[in-house]
């Protein structure tokens, strides 16, 4: 019988993250057990208790860690020639919205990671808000009064549903909204 080698704490919490990952993505929320979560990242299901005491510290954790590096790869967008058109790319490009979904509707389920959530969206329609801002005081090409704002929460809103559609094979009007926006990219972007 091979022994198992130990993992550092820190392993072990990205292990469980992962599997909390996969699990969610490919299963849906309503797969998220300790016994689930084991299974996947192939350890005791003590061995996730012990890190995380409840589900809701566990999806905490997980939603963090997402949000950290979609912040890192939002500020890595603002940074490039077309930060619009490269916001645009991040928001979009997601295979699916399947995770997304679940995280919203695990958000109704836990109110710490609802709090999470609340933060984090008004983190990334801030940055947008900002980029498009930019974006107008550049050129004459603000869509008559819209605040940036509200651009912002349009912008993320067709991104979302494009996302949200492509998992659940929608396709009525999205090639048109999607040129639609990145038409307003585009002419946003072209003064530069």
């Amino acid at each position: 019988m091979q022994k198992r080698r130990r993992l550092q704490p820190e392993q072990s919490k990205a292990l469980i993250l992962e599997a909390a990952e996969r699990l969610i993505s490919n299963q849906g929320a309503s797969a998220l057990t300790v016994r689930g979560i084991a299974t996947e990242a192939g350890m005791n299901p003590s061995l996730v208790r012990y890190y995380y005491e409840t589900t809701q510290d566990l999806l905490i954790a997980f939603f963090q860690q997402l949000a950290e590096g979609h912040c890192r790869k939002i500020d890595e967008a603002l940074k490039a020639e077309q930060p619009l058109q490269a916001l645009w790319n991040l928001q979009t490009r997601a295979p699916s919205g399947l995770l997304t979904m679940e995280i919203m509707s695990l958000g109704h389920r836990y109110e710490a990671l609802r709090e999470q959530l609340v933060m984090h969206v008004e983190v990334v329609r801030t940055k947008i808000a900002r980029a498009l801002q930019e974006a107008f005081e550049r050129t004459d090409r603000n869509p008559g009064t819209a605040s940036p704002e509200g651009a912002a929460f349009v912008f993320l809103a067709v991104a979302a549903a494009l996302v949200a559609d492509r998992g659940l094979d929608i396709t009525k009007g999205n090639a048109e909204g999607t040129h639609l926006v990145e038409a307003w990219i585009a002419g946003l972007e072209s003064s530069k």
